[in-house]
């Protein structure tokens, strides 16, 4: 994840490329399932608590973005968990 002077972000991957064999395949795809799965940790790490995110005082307390903030980090932890916990289960 690249990060510019005016905090736009931008996602790629400078892993190796290469051809392996058919038997190495589930261990290569579970490598990348748990990579995958890290990323979206630091992503969920990164997001603030979604009382606080992006509203006003008087705002607080309804539904709205910050629930949004926070189901969205949920749903990128239970996501992550998945894909780290399919390579280490």
């Amino acid at each position: 994840l690249l990060v510019d002077r005016h905090g736009h972000a931008t996602l790629v991957d400078f892993g190796a490329s290469f051809a392996y064999e058919a038997p190495q395949r589930p261990f290569w795809q579970a490598m990348e399932a748990r990579a995958f799965g890290l990323l979206l940790k630091e992503l969920a790490d990164a997001i603030v608590d979604g009382e606080a995110a992006h509203t006003l005082p008087e705002e607080r307390g309804t539904v709205g973005l910050p629930d949004l903030v926070d189901a969205a980090r949920a749903l990128l932890l239970g996501l992550s968990a998945r894909c780290v916990g399919a390579v280490m289960g």
